[in-house]
C-alpha cells in the first residue's frame, strides 16, 4: 500500500475504466482542507484481480434477478497483500474513523451499487467495520518468520529431519543441474532484466489464467518510483537465464509477487520463491515472508498458514442476512482448517 505502486497501476492502465476497474478513491478533508482520510477504492464490473472470491455472490444476485454489478471494492488491485484500507492522519479521531466509514455506505446507496467490499485489511479495521455492519470474512494464506535466525542451516536446525533433508535435496538439484542464482536490487535492475523477467511473467499468466493482469509499463514504472524495494532473483543456465521471481521489499517483511520461467520445474520454483527468499530475509533481519494465497506445498518448507480479513456490506438487508450466515459457516470451516495445517506444520515440536 504505497502511492508509488497504487499510482503506476493507474498510470499504466492496468488500472482503469476499461480494464474494469473504475477509480472511485475516497477523501475526507477537514474544514481547513487537510485530509484526515483516504480509501482506496474502485467501482468494480467484475471480480476479476481480487483473490477474495465472491462469483457465487454475483450467481446469486443473478438467480434473484439482481444486478451484483457494479459494485465498491477496496483493495490494492491485484495484490493480495493485507494493509490498512481505511489511511488516516495522526490528527483523525474516532468519529472521523466512523464518518470515513459512513461515507463508503453512502456512496454504495447514492451510486445504487450492490454492495462494498473491502478486502486484505487488518483485524483492527475489521473491529471498526463490523461496529458499522459490515460483516467479517476470513481467508487463508501462508507466511515464513524469521525467528532470530542467523543463517539458512540455523533456519533448517528447526525443521524436521525428514524436512531438512527433503529441502537440501531440493536445493542440491539446482546446483547439480549447473544452475545459477543471481541476485538484482534496486538500481541495478536494468530495462534488460526487466524485458527477461516480464517474459516469464507473462507466459506463465497466460498458461495458468490466460491472461496477464499486469503491463510491461506497470513494471518499468515501479522500477523508477521504488526500485529501491524491489528485489529480482534470476536463475541462469550458461548464458541463458531460465527463470526468475520478483519480491517487494517492505519495513519489516518480504512480499513474494511475481514467478515464471521456460519451464515447469519445481525445485527451481522453490528455490527461487522461497530459498532465496528466506535467505535474503535472514541475511537482511527482516521478520517475515508474504507468500500469499494458495499453494499447500509451503508448509513443508516452513511457511505457516495465517488468516486474512476482508470486510463486507450488501445494500439490500435480506440478502446481507443470508450473506451473514453463509460467512458465520465458512469461518467455522476455515478455523478448522487452519488447525488441521498447524498440525501438519514442520517444526520439531517443544517439549
Amino acid at each position: 500500500m504505497s502511492y508509488e505502486f497504487i499510482s503506476s497501476l493507474e498510470e499504466s492502465g492496468c488500472v482503469s475504466k476499461e480494464t474494469g476497474w473504475n477509480t472511485q478513491h475516497i477523501i475526507m478533508k477537514n474544514n481547513e482542507n487537510k485530509i484526515l482520510g483516504i480509501v482506496p477504492s474502485y467501482i468494480k464490473s467484475h471480480s476479476y484481480g481480487e483473490y477474495v472470491f465472491d462469483q457465487s455472490w454475483a450467481e446469486f444476485y443473478d438467480k434473484l434477478g439482481l444486478n451484483y454489478y457494479p459494485k465498491l471494492q477496496s483493495c490494492i488491485p491485484f495484490t493480495p497483500v493485507t494493509s490498512n484500507k481505511l489511511l488516516l492522519s495522526e490528527d483523525a479521531n474516532n468519529a472521523d474513523i466512523n464518518q470515513l466509514v459512513l461515507s463508503i455506505k453512502s456512496i454504495v446507496n447514492n451510486e445504487r451499487l450492490s454492495s462494498a467490499h473491502i478486502t486484505f485489511c487488518t483485524k483492527n479495521e475489521i473491529d471498526i467495520l463490523q461496529t458499522n455492519n459490515f460483516l467479517q470474512r476470513t481467508s487463508q494464506q501462508f507466511r515464513w518468520e524469521n525467528n532470530n535466525y542467523q543463517t539458512f542451516d540455523n533456519f533448517l536446525e528447526n525443521l524436521t529431519s525428514r524436512k531438512r533433508k527433503m529441502i537440501r535435496k531440493e536445493r542440491k538439484h539446482v546446483e547439480n543441474n549447473d544452475i545459477k542464482i543471481e541476485i538484482i536490487s534496486g538500481k541495478n535492475i536494468t530495462e534488460e532484466y526487466l524485458d527477461i523477467f516480464y517474459n516469464f511473467y507473462k507466459d506463465t499468466c497466460n498458461r495458468k489464467w490466460g491472461h496477464a493482469y499486469l503491463s510491461r509499463e506497470f513494471f518499468n514504472l515501479i522500477a523508477e518510483k521504488m526500485s529501491s524495494k524491489m528485489m529480482l532473483v534470476l536463475a541462469r543456465y550458461g548464458l541463458n537465464y531460465i527463470a526468475s521471481s520478483l519480491h517487494i521489499i517492505g519495513e519489516d517483511r518480504l512480499y513474494g509477487r511475481y514467478w515464471g520461467g521456460e519451464k515447469h520445474d519445481s525445485f527451481l520454483h522453490f528455490e527461487l520463491c522461497f530459498y532465496q527468499a528466506i535467505e535474503y530475509a535472514i541475511r537482511n533481519k527482516l521478520q517475515y515472508i508474504e507468500a500469499g494465497a494458495g499453494g499447500y506445498h509451503k508448509i513443508s518448507r516452513g511457511y505457516v498458514p495465517i488468516l486474512t480479513y476482508s470486510a463486507h456490506y450488501m445494500n439490500i438487508p435480506e440478502i446481507h442476512s443470508v450473506i451473514k450466515d453463509y460467512l458465520t459457516k465458512e469461518r467455522e470451516l476455515n478455523n478448522s482448517n487452519l488447525e488441521e495445517l498447524e498440525n501438519s506444520l514442520p517444526y520439531k515440536k517443544i517439549l
